[in-house]
């Protein structure tokens, strides 16, 4: 399930970001029987903001039990001025690897959309 952008910042929010049909389409997911795990799109431009991103992504996903990996989405997203295809191959690794390894150090399983 999409739970949504990590801005710049790694902020996930209500008024920005946050899928605003994510919990539902997790209760209505678990109560069919079904794997759930969630993904986050990234916006995020430092190591840092994608610590922040996971964090706020644990925090949403408390109340539930995913059977399925956290994961972190990061791409070309030049319609937004984020371009990590222009951005040092060195810097995007350090902003995946701090999303993934955030999820990893809570206790979930983390992957690379």
């Amino acid at each position: 399930m999409r739970l949504g952008w990590a801005g710049w910042d790694g902020g996930i929010t209500s008024n920005r970001g946050l899928d605003a049909k994510c919990m539902e389409n997790i209760q209505g997911a678990l109560a069919a029987g079904l794997h759930v795990g969630v993904y986050v799109y990234s916006y995020c431009l430092t190591p840092d903001a994608a610590r922040k991103a996971a964090m706020e992504a644990l925090d949403l996903v408390k109340p539930y039990t995913l059977s399925s990996p956290i994961a972190f989405d990061i791409e070309d997203t030049s319609d937004t001025g984020v371009r990590y295809d222009k951005m040092a191959k060195e810097n995007n690794t350090s902003i995946t690897k701090a999303f993934l390894d955030a999820i990893q150090q809570a206790g979930h399983p983390s992957i690379l959309y």
